[in-house]
């Protein structure tokens, strides 16, 4: 039942937030959504940018990993940038939330919650593309039942690096 809340509540997030944008279509060509994948270690997450004004953006994020016999472990979130420039070089920092979920093939699912601080850089290539890297230090919340960090029920400090590229429409 949590599993299904958390999705539906991304959804909810993610259709508004992408009427809003739509409906703020830039005449003078400015970015107003994207598509961007990133790696984090040997996990990718997809996101879909959407510029809130000219310096913020608010992404919706999915990952996903599946093992056969094992299970599969779904991680959905939100990352808000704040960029600091505007030039093809544009700093940025930020925060993420989001909801880690891991199902296994046998035995309970267990979803964790994760928040975290983020700064990092960007660099545009052409108003299309661009690439970036970030720093994060992230608080995961475990459940009771989870196993993804040995420390089952209680709270977790750790940094990661993250590498991406974006396309912008």
């Amino acid at each position: 039942m949590k599993r299904r809340t958390v999705v539906l509540l991304l959804v909810v997030i993610l259709a508004s937030t992408g009427v809003h944008v739509a409906w703020a279509q830039d005449a003078e060509g400015h970015r107003t959504w994207g598509l961007s994948t990133s790696l984090q270690g040997s996990q990718l997450e997809f996101m879909t940018p959407f510029w809130i004004t000219g310096s913020v953006t608010l992404a919706p994020a999915v990952g996903l990993v599946w093992a056969q016999d094992v299970g599969s472990d779904l991680r959905l979130g939100m990352v808000l940038h704040i960029y600091l420039g505007q030039g093809k070089l544009a700093p940025f920092v930020g925060i993420r939330g989001g909801a880690l979920i891991s199902s296994p093939s046998v035995g309970e699912s267990a979803t964790d919650g994760l928040a975290g601080v983020l700064g990092g850089a960007e660099y545009s290539f052409d108003r299309h593309f661009a690439v970036g890297a970030e720093l994060q230090l992230n608080m995961t919340f475990s459940s009771e039942r989870s196993a993804r960090f040995g420390n089952p029920g209680r709270k977790t400090l750790n940094s990661a690096s993250a590498l991406y590229a974006a396309f912008y429409f």
